[in-house]
């Protein structure tokens, strides 16, 4: 927990994930403070590296900071998910069902997933439950698998060369469905096809923000773009402009609500 050096500090409006050679650390900031830590690899790191990497991104990020009060704790846990999720009268869910890794963010949302899959296997007689928590358990297994997918993707596009990014690029530690997306996405983006649940962890427009971002584009036809539409680029980017600066800053929109509550429109 590393507290603001200004009261008046700006905070962020969104989490910040900075790669580091055996890892990376979350940044998050929150009104009185920044929440930070480092996810790393025993295998590539111990704990005195990762507390080292947090002690220089701080440094870096907040000149001042008196790291000899800052307290660092360390978590230990092994990633992965239960094989059955619904044994007898016991179902497992949320972090007693699997826990993979906070890059992503998942664990709240397969908590919601996995009671709403409860509410619509609920046995209405004994006899259903076998049939039943069948259903559920390969819910549960295709979610797991779609966010070890996801969370994959951010590591095989990296460039980076440490042996714990270098790792990740293993052809036996990259999903298999994983594979051939990602061939087929060279050719064509993700699309909803690709992904046609009605509850998806993460849809196609997830897919196309890592890769896009991370300049994997479809090697379509280069074409040449119309002139109107790159006018309504030019007007629409001008548009945004002049709006963004005339919104609050993150601070002063939380501040305003801790004074006067969130007004109705």
């Amino acid at each position: 927990q590393v507290p603001y050096l200004n009261p008046q500090q700006e905070i962020l409006s969104y989490t910040k994930a900075t790669a580091q050679d055996a890892g990376w650390i979350w940044d998050i900031g929150l009104q009185s403070r920044r929440g930070l830590g480092m996810v790393y690899s025993s295998r590539f790191a111990n704990s005195e590296d990762a507390k080292q990497a947090l002690s220089q991104y701080i440094a870096k990020t907040q000149p001042g900071t008196a790291q000899n009060e800052l307290i660092f704790r360390e978590i230990s846990f092994t990633p992965g998910y239960r094989r059955r999720f619904w044994y007898k009268n016991c179902l497992a869910i949320g972090m007693s069902a699997g826990f993979i890794e906070p890059l992503e963010a998942s664990a709240l949302v397969m908590v919601e997933l996995g009671l709403n899959n409860l509410l619509a296997n609920f046995p209405t007689h004994r006899a259903a439950m076998p049939t039943l928590a069948k259903r559920f358990d390969e819910q549960c297994h295709y979610r797991w698998q779609r966010i070890i997918e996801f969370l994959k993707l951010h590591y095989v596009l990296s460039k980076r060369t440490s042996p714990y990014w270098q790792a990740h690029k293993e052809a036996n530690s990259i999903p298999l469905q994983l594979q051939e997306n990602l061939a087929l996405w060279q050719y064509q983006s993700p699309w909803l096809n690709d992904f046609d649940r009605a509850q998806e962890v993460f849809s196609a427009a997830s897919y196309q923000y890592v890769l896009y971002g991370m300049k994997q584009l479809p090697q379509f036809p280069v074409l040449a773009m119309p002139a109107a539409i790159i006018e309504h680029f030019s007007a629409n980017q001008q548009q945004a402009k002049r709006g963004l600066q005339q919104l609050p800053t993150n601070r002063e929109l939380l501040n305003h609500i801790q004074q006067f509550g969130i007004q109705p429109i």
